[in-house]
């Protein structure tokens, strides 16, 4: 889920919807997705799309975007 203030991904047990953690991106998040594994939560943040690790929420990599555009939805890709 999304932040108050648009730059925080916040994590959450989807059974008791218990939250897990945060973690502030420096910037406003349009749409997030998570791996098929689970393993890495993406976040479409202004410029780029950044890869989290899942566990700790820190960024493995970021894929610059193309446009300015906010990114509307962030799905994993069929195995």
């Amino acid at each position: 889920a999304a932040g108050d203030d648009g730059s925080t991904v916040t994590a959450f047990d989807a059974s008791t919807f218990e939250v897990l953690d945060s973690w502030r991106l420096g910037g406003v998040v349009s749409s997030i997705g998570v791996s098929s594994d689970g393993s890495n939560v993406y976040a479409a943040v202004e410029d780029r799309l950044a890869v989290l690790d899942a566990a700790s929420g820190s960024e493995v990599a970021a894929v610059p975007l193309p446009s300015a555009e906010p990114v509307v939805r962030v799905l994993p890709l069929a195995a």
